[in-house]
């Protein structure tokens, strides 16, 4: 199964008459692998990375996925959104979306068809939605539309608006936010760039004004009845981590707020500012410090066979 994958990354399906590409790189060391599925909201069409190589697309590339496949043995899917916006910015069309909606398709039914081809070649897994940006805004809509099928939402510099429907109860979230993004304020709303601000408003559904980075840990806290406020709070080399679930629970609610100089650069930052990210998207952290993928990995109990 792995070896096909290599030889055959990109492929293909119909989804009411449309055809849609995904990205497959199988890195399991078992039978029924740990499967992530990723999502993000700019340029993901193969080739767009450091790479000409399809396997390499953004998430794949510079968003250090598919290391992190090699890295802990799982699946690593890349959902490729269809829509774009001025040539460049591409989005997740659904209702609820950060996008103005086009009836002519709905993502989710895309979605939807994927998992289940996956899930007619790797049975009986698990599974992770890990969304960057845009990505993770409509993780929580499949989330919400497709209830027991994702053990976790990770979301990497992303928000939620309150259109998406309740998270359903049983999911974990790890999500990781800077305190200086400007593209989605961690106090909520649209960017203060007056530039950025005009853009969005634009391209952008009317309710993204309601985008509150900060709610989504509440969220899933709330569905998972745990208290709205952290059980345990700590300062990390980076920022601070806050925690919602009781330890030893096997749903765990986690939130990351990265300072300077990674404040606003985990995910929209822009070299050569330090990026919390993978190396691509400005520098690399330190070496003594973990990546975003290796702390949500660790967070949802991934073993990582390099340490």
């Amino acid at each position: 199964m792995r070896s096909f994958w290599q030889d055959k990354p990109v492929c293909g399906l119909y989804v009411d008459g449309i055809y849609r590409e995904f990205v497959v790189i199988a890195r399991s060391r078992g039978l029924h692998p740990l499967i992530v599925y990723t999502a993000d909201g700019i340029c993901l069409e193969p080739g767009n990375g450091h790479s000409r190589n399809p396997a390499f697309t953004k998430m794949g590339d510079v968003n250090g996925i598919n290391a992190a496949a090699e890295q802990y043995g799982f699946v690593a899917v890349h959902l490729l959104p269809l829509r774009r916006w001025a040539g460049l910015v591409s989005g997740w069309n659904t209702k609820g979306g950060l996008l103005r909606y086009d009836p002519c398709y709905d993502d989710l039914k895309y979605v939807d068809a994927v998992v289940r081809k996956i899930d007619s070649l790797f049975r009986h897994s698990q599974r992770i939605f890990v969304g960057f940006g845009a990505g993770a805004q409509f993780g929580h809509i499949v989330l919400n539309y497709m209830p027991n099928v994702f053990r976790a939402l990770v979301s990497v510099s992303g928000t939620i608006l309150g259109t998406e429907g309740r998270p359903p109860g049983g999911a974990s979230f790890i999500g990781f936010h800077g305190t200086e993004d400007d593209t989605f304020p961690f106090r909520g709303g649209l960017p203060r760039s007056l530039l950025r601000h005009a853009v969005m408003q634009l391209a952008l559904a009317k309710d993204a004004a309601l985008s509150n980075p900060a709610f989504q840990e509440i969220e899933y806290a709330t569905a998972n009845r745990f208290s709205a406020s952290p059980t345990k709070e700590g300062r990390t080399p980076v920022g601070v981590r806050r925690q919602y679930h009781a330890d030893g629970s096997h749903i765990r609610v986690v939130a990351y707020r990265q300072e300077r100089p990674w404040g606003g650069h985990t995910y929209h930052g822009r070299a050569p500012v330090e990026s919390w990210l993978s190396p691509g998207n400005g520098r690399p952290a330190p070496a003594d410090l973990y990546s975003i993928n290796n702390l949500w990995a660790s967070d949802l109990g991934l073993q990582n066979s390099s340490f």
